[in-house]
């Protein structure tokens, strides 16, 4: 074997990493995180009073109402409007992700069909 490597130009000093007797990887990660709290800021429109509490007093109806800040109550006040657990909180990151990928000039027409005159 040896004069095989020394044939094939192999340095033979080279070390032979040994098995360990331990792992030598580190745990496993915990679970993901969920925040599943209702926003302290939220509000609709432009009454602070009309916050997740007040979501909370007809959720059916009021989950989809739009806040101050342009999210729906359903995206703040979670804990009234139902957590969604398989979804985990990602953490941010230093440079913007895009869920489409981008090309490197314009499409020639829309990317999308033309508006319905009405819902589908």
């Amino acid at each position: 074997y040896e004069s095989c490597l020394a044939t094939c130009g192999c340095d033979t000093d080279a070390p032979v990493p040994m098995p360990t007797s331990v792992p030598t990887s580190s745990a496993p990660s915990p679970a993901p995180t969920y925040n599943c709290d209702d926003s302290t800021t939220w509000y609709r429109g432009s009454n602070p009073a009309k916050n997740c509490e007040w979501v909370s007093e007809d959720s059916d109806t009021r989950c989809s109402k739009v806040g101050n800040d342009g999210t729906y109550a359903y995206e703040s006040c979670l804990a009234t409007c139902g957590c969604k657990t398989d979804a985990p909180i990602v953490s941010p990151t230093s440079v913007p992700t895009t869920s489409e990928p981008t090309t490197a000039a314009p499409t020639a027409g829309p990317t999308s069909p033309a508006p319905t005159a009405g819902p589908t």
